[in-house]
């Protein structure tokens, strides 16, 4: 079986997720979401994997929920100032 060479292929594989950001405290946050992950192109298959690929939807829907704290090492004013310096370093 070491001689076996993979295959190659192609998968277009997309993902749309739609939810909602609620913060909590001044640092903790949460976020549900549902998400539609889909693969419209899927070629390169060996024939027994193209085989059940074909007969499976091309969709799956998914729930989701992000658990989150928000570190804030740096202030947004120092951010400012950081856009700004790489702003004069890049036209220098």
């Amino acid at each position: 079986m070491a001689n076996v060479k993979a295959g190659t292929g192609e998968q277009l594989f997309m993902m749309w997720r739609v939810g909602y950001h609620f913060q909590f405290v001044k640092s903790f946050f949460l976020e549900p979401s549902f998400a539609v992950t889909t693969w419209p192109i899927n070629n390169g298959l060996p024939p027994s994997f193209q085989e059940k690929e074909d007969s499976a939807p091309k969709y799956a829907v998914e729930p989701g929920l992000h658990l989150g704290f928000l570190f804030q090492f740096i202030s947004v004013k120092s951010v400012i100032q950081i856009e700004n310096l790489m702003r004069l370093v890049r036209t220098a």
